[in-house]
């Protein structure tokens, strides 16, 4: 991988010294054209942020497209927080294994990441809203204050996650997988949770106004202080519930 981050950043090094002997830089260097626009808006700072902002964003393609799928093992954990900001938009990074990385504070609204894996990551208050999380792998993340509020969760796989103080309003949760998940004082108004298996989870505090719980799996579920007011649970299985 360094050989590939020397060539995208030293691409424009060798350009400059390629050009520095040329006859135009030799016969020029102290013309007066030189001289006039040592200042000029070409030669501004924000020239050099622009380049620099074009080279962080391919180096950002390569690690998402190649390098992090193969070679996330060898580099763990990875804090990607300082790659994508919240004015930065991503579009389809389906199916990349972000395992064991940090992604603390990370925009990843309206993404595509059906079937990514994010293994025990650290994405706490991290940004999924709206984003598309089908068939997702969060087994042991903490996902403690993110923004999950719209995204699509169909059968993802969140056991044993930390979703303590998280917003899922009107998520669509539909057969997601939640065994012992740890959901106290989450925001679940208006969530899609039908089918879904959350036995052991802790629901303590959980706002679940109106969300659909038919025929979910509730066994051994803490729902003490939770708020069910107009929640469906027809067909819900709530043997041996903590209330």
């Amino acid at each position: 991988m360094s050989g590939v981050m020397g060539k995208i950043f030293n691409k424009d090094k060798e350009g400059d010294r390629s050009g520095e002997n040329s006859p135009r830089n030799r016969s020029g260097g102290n013309s007066p054209r030189n001289r006039s626009g040592e200042n000029s808006p070409r030669d501004s700072n924000g020239e050099k942020d622009r380049g620099f902002f074009d080279k962080m964003k391919e180096l950002r393609k390569f690690i998402f497209t190649r390098t992090l799928p193969k070679y996330h093992h060898l580099f763990t954990p990875v804090d990607f927080s300082s790659l994508m900001t919240h004015n930065q938009t991503l579009q389809d990074l389906s199916a990349v294994d972000f395992s064991y990385a940090c992604l603390r504070n990370v925009f990843f609204s309206r993404a595509n990441l059906q079937c990514a894996k994010f293994k025990d990551v650290d994405a706490e208050a991290s940004i999924f809203h709206n984003a598309t999380l089908r068939e997702c792998e969060f087994t042991g993340a903490n996902l403690r204050g993110a923004l999950l509020a719209g995204a699509d969760l169909q059968s993802a796989t969140l056991q044993d996650a930390c979703l303590v103080d998280c917003s899922l309003c009107g998520a669509d949760l539909r057969s997601a997988h939640l065994q012992t998940a740890d959901l106290t004082n989450a925001n679940l108004e208006g969530a899609n949770l039908e089918g879904a298996n959350l036995k052991g989870a802790k629901l303590t505090s959980a706002n679940l106004r109106g969300a659909n719980l038919q025929r979910a799996y509730l066994r051994h579920v803490n729902l003490r202080d939770a708020d069910l007011e107009g929640a469906k649970l027809d067909g819900a299985n709530l043997g041996d519930t903590i209330r």
